[in-house]
């Protein structure tokens, strides 16, 4: 409860202020907010692989090949997304669709993979149904810009209720509580509620980063550093650092040098967003079941 009090309070004030500022300083504060929290919380996933073998009881790799491989994976998203555009944003929504309802839920359901996986799809699409419905047009412009296709604000109210009806659904399955059932449909009502009335760009920095990142990072720093202290943060962003610092500025120089509109920022965002959150899946999957062992 205590994170959830945190994340309702800074969605809150970032809700606020991006209501208040609009224009291009709201894409600033986006931009701040995926940079800050949402790059940091997968910087440090080479440490957190090489921990994780210390729980698996495997061997680990040398961290010069796990370097190799991690960017391997990057470089082959990144591959296909250059030779199939068409699949770039497919890929980046259910990708991270598992990934938002993994690191929501991972706590507190059980069960088959199977059934606990759809129940993580099916919870991230709801979150990406509700952010497009809200910004129909702009959501529109950027998915046609991508795969040339076309969607109105009706195909993303029929994501958004078929994704509702599952998480319904599954909620019954997995035998939650009223108390929690009725939590969960209050976040999900603040969430649409700050989704209406700020920007496409800070709309997804906000629940990156607020609603993501920041429990993701609690998580990792929970299996780092056991003995949990007032420094351990610190300790997780200096281990960070250099990795964190180099996606950046690269992403800052990309930006700086090509001079993007709008439109080109949400379109390079989601294939730069998608290369990277593919083995940053991986790893956390590892995670879950390392917490829970």
């Amino acid at each position: 409860m205590n994170i959830l009090k945190k994340q309702f309070f800074f969605s809150l004030i970032v809700g606020l202020v991006g209501f208040s500022i609009s224009g291009p300083f709201e894409d600033y504060l986006a931009l701040f907010l995926i940079l800050s929290l949402g790059l940091l919380h997968g910087s440090n996933d080479l440490m957190v692989i090489q921990k994780l073998a210390s729980y698996e009881q495997v061997v680990s790799i040398s961290y010069q090949k796990t370097l190799l491989v991690y960017i391997s994976l990057i470089l082959l998203v990144l591959f296909l997304f250059y030779t199939q555009r068409q699949f770039a944003l497919l890929f980046f929504v259910l990708i991270s669709s598992f990934h938002f309802g993994q690191q929501h839920w991972h706590r507190r359901t059980k069960g088959m993979n199977g059934l606990r996986y759809a129940f993580y799809t099916s919870y991230g699409l709801l979150i990406f149904g509700l952010l497009f419905w809200t910004h129909a047009e702009q959501s529109s412009l950027v998915i046609e810009a991508i795969t040339s296709l076309a969607f109105t604000a009706h195909h993303f109210i029929g994501l958004s209720a078929v994704a509702f009806v599952l998480v319904l659904v599954l909620f019954i399955i997995q035998s939650l509580s009223f108390r929690v059932i009725l939590l969960e449909l209050g976040v999900l009502l603040f969430i649409l509620t700050v989704f209406r009335y700020t920007s496409l760009l800070l709309s997804f920095a906000l629940y990156f980063s607020l609603w993501h990142a920041m429990p993701s990072i609690k998580d990792q720093i929970e299996l780092l550093y056991p003995k949990s202290s007032s420094l351990s943060f610190t300790s997780y962003v200096k281990a960070a650092f250099l990795y964190w610092g180099i996606s950046v500025v690269g992403f800052g120089l990309i930006l700086f040098l090509v001079g993007l509109s709008a439109l080109d920022v949400l379109e390079l965002l989601v294939y730069f967003l998608a290369a990277i959150t593919f083995p940053h899946v991986i790893v956390m999957s590892r995670v879950e079941r390392a917490l829970e062992s």
